[in-house]
């Protein structure tokens, strides 16, 4: 009798093994398939921002060579030292230079050990002929010696090109920006297939991986990332569900409460996720309106430098309370950031024991001009307030 029932709990024991194995199984596949394709999307999306971020790179460079190109200063005998200043506030970029009709370079923000002709480079010749803003090849320069890609702009009269030349840091910085899974790899590479540029540096993904691609001009971006490091959490759950599986078969007293515990743990995993998505959400869209904020701020710079032409004192009146503007907006984009820290744990603060009444003050000189548009007034009215412990920055 012990030996029928033994026999008869193995049975029972084995055919509700089975569909368990069989639904882990099913369910594992599922989820496999599933990362494989949330991370297929990322992957698109991270390949679409660097595309993006590229034309809009290309798009600063033209304005940027336009507002060069009817400069008075680069006509003048120490046009070196103008193009350096501007070197060194436009950082992403590796030189600015002029070359005259004939290619020689007559002015460069770096300086120059010998003679050097681009009458032979693509973007120089490409200029002179469509008399238009051109983007070259991706090639070594000749200059800084880095694997760069050169802008190039007709001066008037078609007295030669102004140039510009952009190294393929700006990647590796708006890459470190985004704060990336170390698992993911982006590689840059020319028409020939040769790579100019990975982040991170000189990565080899082994096995099977996952990639997405974005072609972009006179390159192509490739995201990828390793199916094994994908599918490392499905695989976790996957032998954590079989050794579950297993307790149950040999205790079933405890295969409630360990089959709950293991539903809640991915559930909060799945809440976890919903929430880092949104934050990476946050993060790009605040991103993405930095990036034309700061065009207009360099714009706006030259335009109050007077390299383009003498301002009165109207429109430098508007130029200023424009750049006041465009800082208070960068402060807002900074702060939604933060605040999307804030909530993530991500954001530490500076606490501090001090006085709340003068930063209130200057939260209302701040805000002064704003609401004296608005004819409304502020007054206040704070003594003896009490000291606090807060993040000033925050805070204010």
């Amino acid at each position: 009798m012990p030996k029928s029932i033994r026999s008869k709990i193995l049975l029972l024991t084995f055919l509700t093994l089975v569909p368990a194995i069989t639904l882990i199984i099913s369910l594992n596949f599922t989820q496999r398939q599933r990362a494989i394709k949330v991370k297929t999307e990322q992957l698109q999306q991270l390949a679409s921002q660097v595309a993006a971020e590229n034309e809009q790179i290309f798009e600063g460079a033209r304005q940027l060579l336009i507002t060069l190109s009817v400069a008075p200063e680069i006509r003048q005998p120490a046009c070196g030292r103008y193009l350096a200043r501007l070197l060194n506030q436009y950082q992403r970029y590796g030189n600015f230079g002029v070359a005259n009709t004939q290619g020689n370079v007559i002015c460069s923000a770096r300086p120059l050990t010998g003679s050097v002709n681009l009458a032979d480079r693509y973007f120089f010749q490409q200029t002179k002929t469509s008399g238009n803003f051109t983007i070259g090849e991706y090639v070594i320069s000749r200059t800084t010696g880095q694997a760069s890609l050169n802008f190039g702009y007709p001066l008037a009269n078609n007295q030669g090109v102004v140039y510009a030349t952009l190294s393929l840091d700006w990647l590796n910085q708006f890459l470190t920006h985004l704060e990336l899974d170390p698992a993911i790899n982006v590689k840059m590479a020319d028409q020939n297939g040769m790579t100019l540029a990975q982040y991170p540096e000189k990565t080899i993904l082994t096995g099977r991986k996952i990639e997405a691609g974005q072609n972009l001009a006179n390159l192509t971006v490739v995201v990828s990332q390793s199916e094994a490091s994908i599918l490392t959490s499905a695989q976790q759950d996957f032998n954590r569900a079989i050794v579950l599986t297993l307790i149950i078969a040999a205790a079933s007293v405890f295969a409630g409460s360990l089959i709950g515990n293991s539903l809640i743990a991915k559930i909060v995993d799945k809440f976890k996720e919903a929430d880092r998505l949104k934050q990476d959400f946050i993060a790009l869209v605040s991103h993405q309106l930095r990036t034309p904020l700061t065009a207009i701020k360099w714009f706006n710079q030259i335009l109050l430098s007077g390299s383009p032409g003498p301002l009165n004192s109207r429109q430098k009146r508007l130029l200023t309370d424009t750049r006041l503007s465009v800082k208070r907006m960068t402060g807002l984009v900074i702060t939604l950031l933060d605040i999307a820290k804030l909530e993530s744990g991500r954001l530490p603060l500076k606490l501090t024991s001090a006085p709340v009444e003068p930063l209130i003050r200057a939260a209302v000189k701040d805000t002064a001009r704003l609401f004296k548009t608005k004819k409304i007034s502020f007054i206040v009215k704070a003594k003896n307030l009490p000291r606090l412990v807060y993040d000033r920055k925050l805070f204010h």
